[in-house]
């Protein structure tokens, strides 16, 4: 920090004992000089905090702190705090705030900055460099009044919570030691009381408030700033915890001496809503109607040396991105044992090594590949996400969470077998021309599925060689006139008809998949007498019209007996139509009424 010509406003002779104990918050304005980065309007805010037990404060406001590279985006979250360490209140109408690195910016200030105060600046748009940053502040005149050092912020995984700050606060000897890089403390100085860095859980504790000791997790988390870590002794905790701050959750002696039950089954045992969280070494368990742990809308986070078992799903990834997952065990979830999901392809992109395992078998996981070859695998789960001209051929995907295809294209899936998984065998969703061919897939929850939303996620190639319970499947696109039944397809495991016309399907059974009958965009046909039951959807018909659908039995079905979604002009006549809650029928949006 270089020291030169001090304006005459802040000249001022220094207050032994500082005792402001008011907070004030207000919102400033900026005026932005012709700098090549974009200009726009920024906050101020200014905050007032006891300081009585600071020693030599400097005689000049000083730049005291700076956030240059926070969490998620950049605009409108990089700020610079001042404090005036004097005993009168000190107008900044002109004083200019300037970046020196890369991008240069110049900022003109007003207001006012209280007397021991603070006064923090955001800029709309980003304006600080995260390497070799220096912010210099001039006087109206010109006169530089502070300086920071060149300043690069080390890399953490929680880097966007913690800061470059003179510490202890205020402090300027006019070298580098002045500046230490420590959790945030933007608008009260690094001086003010901050919650430990690391707190401590026991269940044998009695919580102990003044030395942040705690017998339930959940507490310690509530006592928690962002970046504490958060240490939790053996024992069983029957807790459904929610972790809503940037936190390391971590067991002292690991997953097997360390058990977190869900209090609420219907509730997950750690919902995380906080980016750069980390959760490692527990088991989490008992949410037979949630996740062993849940990430929705989160980035960034580590999750690793946990055992999920006994939940719905072990560890779910909803809409969320960048998230590592290593070393995890999923084992007797009744749903998946991991799960990705989301809407665009960002959600996607997360890092699931074959550390993890389902049901002791590793993970494969890929995303946005090209050309992968996976031959002769024994896995437990195996997801392609936006992957394309990849090869899976030979590969044993039993007792897991079977094969997935998410938005992924142009692959080939050949002679693989997918048994006795808690979910789909094999599952396809909004992925287009790939072939399928000899894939075994017997005794899981459904054999096998597809979805979509327009022609493209339909257009594949699926030929009969393809067994459900030892049966074919039956893929069958842009035919017309072809008949189903006990004299010509008794075997047939599931029927699907993309862009036919006058098919008529009757008098078999369909049972144990996704749907025991699709029509995609499939007009003027029947489905007689079949029984399609112990499905997801017994019947599905999506976009298709003036159809027959007469006196089927589609019973204890998991989601519909006769699902219609975009469908009108259809006959239902005389069916026994009901899913596992007791619904009759499932009719979503449809264009036209049906008889």
């Amino acid at each position: 920090m270089t020291k030169l010509r001090l304006h005459s406003l802040v000249l001022i002779t220094l207050f032994l004992f500082l005792s402001c104990i008011t907070v004030v918050q207000a919102v400033g304005w900026v005026e932005i000089s012709d700098a090549p980065c974009p200009g726009g309007y920024g906050e101020a805010a200014f905050y007032m905090f006891d300081r009585s037990d600071e020693s030599d404060p400097p005689a000049h406001i000083v730049i005291n702190e700076i956030e240059q590279n926070p969490a998620g985006f950049d605009d409108g979250y990089e700020w610079v705090e001042l404090y005036n360490p004097t005993t009168s209140d000190v107008n900044l109408d002109g004083w200019k705030l300037s970046t020196t690195h890369g991008k240069t910016v110049t900022v003109t200030l007003h207001e006012t900055i209280p007397a021991n105060g603070y006064f923090v600046y955001t800029h709309a748009k980003q304006w600080l460099d995260n390497e070799d940053e220096s912010v210099t502040l001039r006087d109206p005149q010109l006169n530089e009044i502070d300086r920071t050092p060149y300043l690069t912020e080390p890399y953490r995984v929680d880097n966007g919570y913690y800061s470059w700050q003179r510490y202890p606060n205020g402090n300027d000897t006019d070298t580098g030691s002045d500046w230490m890089f420590r959790a945030l403390t933007k608008g009260h100085g690094s001086c003010g009381e901050l919650p430990p860095e690391t707190i401590y859980v026991d269940d044998d504790f009695v919580d102990d408030p003044p030395n942040h000791k705690w017998n339930t997790i959940q507490e310690g988390i509530d006592d928690a700033s962002d970046g504490a870590t958060i240490i939790v002794s053996d024992g069983i905790y029957n807790e459904n915890v929610d972790v809503g701050k940037c936190l390391t959750i971590r067991s002292e002696n690991g997953a097997d001496a360390t058990i977190v039950q869900a209090a609420s089954s219907s509730d997950h045992v750690f919902e995380v809503t906080a980016d750069w969280v980390t959760i490692s070494g527990f088991t989490v368990m008992g949410a037979t109607y949630g996740d062993g742990i849940y990430l929705r809308n989160v980035n960034h986070c580590s999750i690793s040396d946990n055992h999920a078992s006994n939940n719905e799903c072990g560890i779910d990834l909803s809409s969320s991105s960048g998230n590592v997952l290593t070393s995890n065990s999923a084992d007797e979830n009744s749903d998946d044992g991991i799960r990705v999901s989301g809407s665009d392809k960002n959600d996607y992109n997360n890092s699931i090594d074959t550390t993890n395992t389902v049901n002791d078998r590793p993970v494969y996981y890929f995303f946005n590949k090209n050309g992968v070859v996976l031959n002769e695998l024994d896995a437990g789960h195996l997801t392609l996400a936006y992957c394309s001209e990849c090869t899976i051929k030979n590969n044993n995907v039993s007792n897991g969470d079977g094969i997935w295809l998410s938005h992924s294209s142009n692959n080939t899936l050949t002679s693989n077998t997918a048994n006795s998984n808690s979910n789909y065998g094999i599952y396809i969703s909004f992925s287009s021309n790939n072939t399928l061919t000899s894939n075994l897939m017997s005794d899981n929850r459904y054999n096998f599925g597809i979805s979509g939303w327009n022609d493209s996620y339909f257009d594949n190639t699926i030929d009969t060689t393809n067994r459900v319970n030892g049966k074919p499947v039956h893929y069958i696109q842009d035919a017309d006139g072809l008949t189903f039944d006990c004299d010509t397809h008794a075997d047939a495991g599931t029927i699907y008809c993309i862009r036919c016309n006058n098919i008529t399907i009757q008098d078999i059974i369909l049972t144990d998949d996704g749907a025991g009958v699709v029509f995609w965009k499939t007009n003027n046909s029947r489905v007689e007498n079949v029984n399609a039951s112990n499905n997801s959807d017994g019947i599905s018909m999506l976009y298709s019209s003036n159809n027959t659908i007469i006196a089927n039995t589609c019973s204890n079905n998991d989601d519909g007996g006769i699902c219609m979604l975009y469908s009108g002009n259809n006959t239902l006549k005389n069916n026994n139509a009901s899913n596992k809650m007791g619904h009759l029928l499932v009719s979503f949006e449809q264009q036209h009424p049906h008889k």
